[in-house]
């Protein structure tokens, strides 16, 4: 099994213990955590250290984002659904797209799975760019409760089917 992914400008790599530092900088941001629906806000060091010791986040479901040997955010397909998050500073370079489409790629690759889910908060305009550019399609409406904003919020989700993802090969 490979340890890593590498794209044109990142590494796809397992968490290690020594990311809780840049997991807690990143997500102690309200801009970042207000759209991820099972993380707290504030978060801290501690979160990030109990967070990592968890056996289901592991490599190859989770991998860390790595640019110019800095972690920049993480994405992961635990569950058979695709999430993700990079922190404030590497946002509008294009590093999120480049990054998912990898675990995109490597989860289909790797599994027989036939569908491939994720999903955003209607107001997050970013992560609906991503997904439409890694060819999810939406696949109904619901409400979804999230941690950080202590409220249910409106959520698109979407889906890839194994067909479409081969399709587009």
């Amino acid at each position: 099994m490979m340890d890593s992914i590498q794209t044109n400008r990142l590494t796809l790599r397992a968490p290690l213990a020594s990311d809780a530092a840049m997991i807690a900088e990143g997500l102690s941001d309200f801009a970042v955590t207000k759209w991820l629906a099972q993380v707290p806000f504030p978060y801290d060091q501690s979160l990030a250290d109990s967070w990592l010791a968890r056996p289901e986040n592991r490599w190859p479901e989770l991998a860390m984002i790595v640019h110019n040997g800095q972690a920049i955010g993480c994405v992961d397909t635990k569950g058979g659904s695709i999430g993700y998050w990079l922190t404030r500073s590497a946002w509008g370079q294009g590093f999120m797209t480049e990054a998912a489409s990898a675990m995109r790629d490597h989860y289909f690759k790797s599994t027989t799975e036939p569908f491939l889910k994720s999903g955003f908060f209607k107001d997050n305009a970013a992560s609906q760019g991503v997904l439409t550019k890694l060819g999810f399609t939406p696949t109904g409406e619901t409400q979804l409760f999230n941690l950080a904003q202590n409220k249910t919020l409106p959520h698109q989700n979407m889906g890839l089917t194994r067909t479409d993802w081969e399709a587009s090969q």
